[in-house]
């Protein structure tokens, strides 16, 4: 299990292409990378929760390698947008 503390967001890369969530379409921008939350910290805003989809920069964050997967640790600050998958 991960665990990270305070303001901090583990999350894993992944690559989305253009969906329609809702009655919003999001489309693939090379300017921002998007992720799925595996992981907060107790200080995180309450509307975040596992599995959400999150939009960041592609330099934000820090690279962790555990077990052999690649994981970023966020600070909620640069999060640019996201949404909630389970409604």
């Amino acid at each position: 299990m991960i665990k990270c503390y305070r303001n901090r967001i583990i999350v894993k890369d992944v690559q989305l292409d253009e969906k329609v969530v809702s009655i919003l379409i999001i489309p693939k921008d090379k300017d921002l990378i998007t992720g799925t939350v595996i992981a907060f910290g107790s200080d995180v805003d309450e509307k975040i929760a596992y599995n959400d989809i999150l939009y960041y920069r592609p330099y934000s964050g820090t690279m962790v390698d555990i077990d052999a997967d690649k994981f970023r640790s966020l600070d909620e600050s640069e999060i640019v947008a996201g949404w909630n998958v389970n409604g």
